[in-house]
């Protein structure tokens, strides 16, 4: 049977065992969440994760580098240990947690199954559109309806900015949030990436995007917020995390993207990681 077990500190814990207390749930839910793929009990890109969480540590206020070091043995080792205990042996996506307690830093590893294939490509499956919110305040709500019906008619207003509380699944139901992921679209010979602050993003490969995507002969530009008019000029729109890759997305409301862009960058990310997995076999 595969899953089953998690890591706590190095010590592995069964999955429907209550050990966490109620302080250490309240001190998790002020650290910091990364997930990342591994394949064949490898984590991909390790460097490049573990470089990602040093950088946070000014945001974070723990002391990482007592724990995460730049040549990635520790997670090595640790995703190693999880992936062999739980039977993942081909692909998983891991999630690595870190927080403080005034015991120190602590940390938790969990894993689940995923598509094998170092990236592999999916159709376009998704829809982004609007939706109403549950707003405390009524006013709130009519202006978040009003901003989406004001778009159609008059380009020149400005709406709210794209946020992914607002992916859906086709035909229907929502698609949970990507908390480190990057929304990114292709105009012409130019990706334009969503720009998060520093201390709100949790994409460990932003790095590695940035090298595929100029690789593949684009240009990058930076966006602050994305539009609904940018999204209707776009010829592609995609999100990008550190588990699946690429996800394209099949349209924006009643508009649909045909172009086939995405996967050059898609496949050069693939060559890259099992590259970067066959170079330590």
């Amino acid at each position: 049977m595969k899953g089953g077990y998690f890591l706590r500190n190095g010590q592995f814990c069964k999955e429907e065992e209550a050990v966490f207390t109620l302080s250490d749930l309240s001190h998790r839910a002020n650290g910091i969440a990364v997930s990342f793929r591994a394949e064949h009990n490898e984590p991909l890109f390790a460097e490049s994760i573990c470089q990602f969480l040093l950088t946070r540590e000014p945001c974070i206020r723990m002391e990482l580098y007592k724990l995460i070091d730049p040549e990635a043995s520790f997670l090595r080792k640790n995703v190693s240990r999880l992936l062999n205990k739980n039977k993942l042996y081909l692909a998983a996506a891991v999630t690595l947690q870190l927080f403080s307690t005034p015991q120190g830093l602590q940390w938790a590893l969990s894993a689940r199954e995923t598509t094998r294939g170092f990236f592999p490509s999916r159709p376009a499956t998704l829809l982004l559109g609007w939706e109403e919110t549950d707003a405390k305040e009524e006013q709130e709500k009519e202006s978040t309806l009003s901003f989406s019906l004001a778009e159609r008619e008059s380009p020149q207003k400005n709406p709210p900015a794209i946020s992914q509380e607002w992916f859906k699944r086709t035909p229907g139901g929502k698609v949970d949030l990507i908390p480190d992921g990057i929304i990114g679209y292709i105009l012409g010979e130019e990706v334009r990436l969503q720009e998060r602050e520093e201390c709100d993003s949790n994409t460990p490969l932003t790095d590695i995007l940035i090298h595929c995507i100029r690789e593949a002969g684009f240009a990058i530009t930076p966006v602050r917020t994305i539009y609904p008019a940018d999204l209707y000029l776009a010829e592609e729109l995609f999100v990008f995390d550190a588990v699946e890759g690429f996800t394209k997305i099949l349209g924006f409301e009643k508009h649909r993207y045909f172009s086939s862009k995405t996967q050059m960058i898609a496949q050069i990310l693939s060559e890259k990681a099992e590259a970067d997995r066959k170079r330590r076999e």
